[in-house]
């Protein structure tokens, strides 16, 4: 039944037991299958720069307001990072970030 409904959603065997696009099956509340078809969707890494540097600069300045006001430091040393990598094209984090697992494909 699953071979079925995947190949009703336009899902392709690459080979057999291999499918191209990954294909979710639900129930809905009156029993009805409900089929999901589509790539995993992948946040792209000059998001994933943003995120990270928003969420180091978020977490220097509560540690600087509660704990150590010497951890401000660490929020200028992101902002310097980002204006130095939008002067020279160059982007450490960036580099970092792409060498992750879930970066690599």
């Amino acid at each position: 039944m699953r071979v079925a409904l995947m190949s009703a959603c336009g899902c392709q065997p690459d080979s057999p037991g291999r499918w191209r696009i990954e294909c979710e099956v639900w129930r809905q509340p009156n029993g009805e299958p409900l089929v999901f078809c589509g790539a995993r969707k992948v946040i792209s890494l000059e998001r994933q720069v943003r995120i990270a540097a928003g969420a180091i600069v978020f977490v220097g300045v509560r540690l600087a307001h509660f704990l150590e006001a010497r951890f401000i430091w660490l929020s200028g040393l992101v902002s310097t990072g980002l204006v130095v990598a939008g002067i020279t094209d160059f982007c450490g984090m960036g580099l970092l970030l792409a060498k992750m697992p879930w970066n690599r494909r």
